[in-house]
């Protein structure tokens, strides 16, 4: 009876082992892979023909839980699916980081302290730090060799403090001068700029910088302000030019067309046209010193989509001028055309005519 028992006790003790033995087994065939293709489909059934659930990068690391033929089990993203064990490895993909030295210290030929040196490498120094490591040491270049170096000596982060000059860019101060004619301005001291020098704390994190912050700043020399006169002075040309302009904006008023608006530059071109026009001794569009209308106001830099242009001579107040040029139907259409959205106007006093008159009509 005794031997009946122990019989049966060998049975069972000899079943428990081979339960745990299998149960083993099933562990044993999860395996960490790594990626080597660029881009790996990931499937839902064992097969290449299978629907792609999603795709996983070159080095990305997987844990194979089965395996059916050359196809391995695999979780990514929280779904579960198959991949080719073709394009997979057991070796880690070697990786590589940049880091900096916490002191002076030495790139070694081998990963042992008595070791050749193959380069002296200072403090806070950047070097390349690859994933393979021993105990103590890690795979480093530096200076174009590869050697090891102390994992203790390097951190992957530092602080260092720079020093930059910059300019400090004078500001323009205008100021209304009732002497100066209307419209005209005189620079009565140049501006220049000055220099600092400021201090930054910056911090990088492998190779790249993460922070800069600004610690202190010091003025080596001042800037110099500009300061300009601008005229205020009413003079005939202005006033006359804002009689026109209300004069004009009065005609369109009565056929219910939107105002003129003065443009300045628009005005100082008129004006340049006036003048030359009394100094040249000619009437005429084209200029012998600016050419066409638009090449002339292209000169002066400004811009348009549409331009036209009236001119008139001999007429003595701003009220006979667009009177002449009223009972023109060339020169009424400028006046009244709806498209125009801004006007400059010129005066000019002397000359063989005695009265230069210009208009200019601009869309922007």
């Amino acid at each position: 009876m005794k031997k009946y028992i122990a019989g049966i006790l060998t049975v069972f003790l000899s079943f428990t082992v081979l339960f745990l033995t299998n149960s083993n087994q099933v562990e044993a065939a999860s395996k960490t892979m790594y990626v080597t293709a660029d881009n790996l489909n990931v499937r839902e059934k064992a097969s290449s023909s299978s629907k792609i659930i999603t795709a996983v990068k070159k080095n990305t690391k997987l844990i194979v839980t089965k395996k059916s033929g050359n196809w391995g089990y695999v979780k990514v993203n929280k779904k579960n699916g198959w991949v080719s064990i073709n394009y997979l490895t057991s070796k880690a993909p070697v990786t590589n980081k940049t880091m900096y030295t916490t002191e002076k210290t030495t790139l070694k030929k081998l990963a042992k302290n008595n070791s050749g040196t193959l380069k002296t490498i200072n403090k806070e120094a950047t070097i390349i730090v690859y994933s393979t490591t021993s105990d103590k040491y890690a795979k480093a270049k530096y200076g174009g060799k590869t050697g090891w170096i102390l994992k203790s000596k390097v951190k992957d982060s530092k602080t260092v403090t720079t020093t930059s000059k910059a300019a400090i860019k004078y500001k323009t101060i205008k100021q209304n001068d009732n002497t100066l004619a209307k419209g005209t301005t005189k620079v009565v001291q140049k501006g220049s700029n000055g220099n600092q020098t400021i201090i930054y704390k910056k911090t990088f994190k492998n190779g790249k910088l993460i922070s800069t912050k600004k610690i202190s700043s010091k003025v080596t020399k001042k800037a110099v302000n500009q300061f300009i006169k601008v005229g205020t002075k009413e003079t005939k040309a202005s006033n006359y030019a804002t009689e026109v302009l209300r004069l004009v904006n009065q005609e369109r008023a009565k056929v219910n067309i939107a105002p003129l608006k003065n443009l300045n530059s628009l005005s100082k071109v008129a004006e340049v046209k006036s003048k030359d026009m009394r100094d040249n001794n000619y009437f005429n569009h084209t200029s012998p010193t600016y050419g066409s209308p638009g090449e002339m106001v292209k000169k002066f830099n400004i811009s348009f989509t549409m331009l036209g242009e009236n001119i008139a001579a001999g007429q003595i107040t701003p009220a006979s001028v667009v009177n002449s040029w009223m009972n023109s139907p060339g020169h009424k259409a400028n006046i009244l055309d709806a498209r125009y959205t801004h006007i400059g106007i010129g005066y000019a006093e002397g000359g063989s005519w005695k009265h230069y008159w210009t208009q200019l009509f601009l869309k922007q």
